[in-house]
């Protein structure tokens, strides 16, 4: 149970500022302020859950929850969410006996499940609120509104999801790999959900669609030397996850550019032709100059005999295939997924006598960019005029000598004055890179300590450099955080600690 309230008051126009909030009374404001909230939310939840092992050789695992949530109504309060997991330990069957020596654990898995999602707030009730004063019939009168619209038939967002994988140990698990395949399906999303402008509100909260994920694990871990003075163990991961949409809302509005089944976080935009060059006409791009990106014209609407566009069966409208002389959302596509195609990482932990060292790499691959920023403010294609930018005295960087001028025809980055194109650049400077990142280096000495003659048990010296290189072709300041993130570039820092166990 979360209960919330809240009590407030304000003032102004003191005497003197002596009072603070002691005595609000005393300010001479015509209108003091005063508000007050309640709310209240309650969860409950039941389960169940059964575990059966036979030998140790047969596992099987399933639960039942219900789970209850104060913010939907009463018809769709409730919840009920199954999950069975089921397990062979093959190895310890008889067949397998004879490849124990080498085959040391071997285990069959697979699961299926689903859970529950209320977090979408107190929006089953609709809310009114004061708003701006008026005169009426020579009285001034509190306006009220509808701030919120409820939906009654708001229920749980449910994840249903299925594994199949295999755990398999070599050599007395010395060598241990694990594989893992997952499809998840989220119904039922708990979303906002847009209303026709004459509605009091823009949106309502509703339940919207179904979205699909499914993916691929592997995890190896090695044991490559274990004796007295010398250790080496390894970790290798790696990932493969795709989602799309599965089943769109009633009220979506596609795009022409719009898949119905496509990625949740997808890129898109018009595609680029070059640069144009002094005496080309560029008749679907009016007013363009020398300079600028040439927008290829791919694409036209099929029209109906009213003059509308025509639409398949999702209202994505149809297109010709043809160029039409014009440039609009018929000429956009779908570049791809914003999410990388795939993940890797890779840890090894050394120890020698004293000495222990780590050293951990992780890479992603197939990361669509859509370009660096400092390509993007050279020449004002992110909005920044370029032109200014350069005549302010702004510290320029290299690259600002391949830039397209009347002078350098042959440039391959776009003049000055990219940013008074009302195309933009389209994918101009997109494209698929990868990286592979040195993610952290640790290296430690532990001093021997005699326990029986000191208080101390342990103690452990160590240097760790975070951040210390990156291996990539992008030649950006750093795919994780460049222009499609907006954040601060990885920094490189130097740690120098000591660990003392009493």
């Amino acid at each position: 149970r979360f209960t919330d309230e809240s009590l407030s008051a304000g003032n102004s126009q003191f005497l003197i500022d002596g009072f603070l909030y002691n005595n609000l009374g005393a300010g001479a404001y015509p209108k003091p302020s005063v508000g007050s909230s309640a709310s209240k939310s309650e969860m409950a939840s039941f389960f169940g859950r059964i575990n059966y092992s036979y030998k140790d050789r047969y596992l099987l695992t399933a639960t039942m929850r219900a789970d209850g949530a104060s913010n939907f109504a009463k018809n769709n309060r409730w919840g009920y969410f199954p999950s069975v997991a089921l397990g062979w330990r093959f190895t310890e069957e008889e067949f397998m006996q004879p490849l124990t020596s080498v085959l040391s654990n071997g285990k069959l898995r697979v699961s299926f499940g689903q859970t529950g999602n209320s977090n979408i707030g107190n929006r089953v009730i609709s809310y009114y609120s004061t708003g701006n004063n008026n005169e009426f019939g020579g009285t001034e009168q509190v306006g009220v509104y509808l701030s919120q619209m409820g939906n009654v038939d708001l229920k749980w967002e449910t994840t249903t999801e299925w594994n199949v994988g295999v755990d398999l140990g070599f050599f007395k698990n010395r060598l241990n790999v694990t594989a893992e395949y997952f499809h998840k399906v989220v119904s039922d999303l708990l979303s906002e959900r847009s209303l026709l402008g004459f509605q009091e509100v823009s949106t309502i909260a509703a339940n919207i669609g179904e979205t699909q994920s499914q993916g691929f694990e592997l995890t190896i871990n090695s044991t490559n030397f274990n004796t007295k003075n010398f250790g080496w163990n390894t970790d290798f991961t790696f990932s493969l996850y795709r989602d799309k949409w599965k089943t769109r809302d009633e009220s979506w509005k596609p795009s022409a550019y719009s898949v119905y089944d496509s990625p949740i976080r997808y890129q898109y935009g018009y595609l680029s032709d070059g640069l144009i060059q002094p005496g080309e006409t560029v008749d679907w791009m009016p007013g363009a100059i020398p300079g600028q990106v040439k927008i290829k014209d791919i694409n036209g609407y099929v029209y109906n005999e009213d003059g509308s566009v025509k639409v398949d069966q999702h209202g994505i409208p149809l297109k010709s295939g043809k160029p039409d002389g014009k440039l609009d959302d018929a000429d956009k596509v779908i570049y791809g997924s914003s999410d990388p195609g795939y993940l890797l990482g890779l840890n090894n932990t050394f120890r020698w006598k004293n000495f222990d060292l780590n050293i951990y790499f992780y890479g992603q691959f197939d990361l669509l960019n859509s370009g660096s920023y400092k390509d993007l403010w050279l020449t004002g294609a992110s909005g920044m005029t370029g032109i200014v930018n350069m005549y302010r005295g702004y510290n320029m960087p290299v690259s600002a000598k391949d830039v397209w001028t009347s002078d350098n025809q042959s440039a391959v980055r776009p003049g000055y004055f990219q940013d008074k194109s009302t195309w933009g650049i389209g994918d101009y400077y997109l494209q698929k890179s990868w990286f592979v990142r040195c993610r952290n280096i640790t290296l430690g000495y532990t001093i021997p300590v005699n326990q029986g003659r000191n208080i101390l048990s342990n103690v452990r010296v160590y240097f760790d450099v975070n951040n210390p290189f990156t291996i990539t072709p992008y030649d950006g300041l750093d795919l994780e955080t460049d222009n499609s993130v907006w954040a601060y570039p990885n920094v490189r820092s130097f740690s120098l600690g000591v660990d003392i166990t009493f």
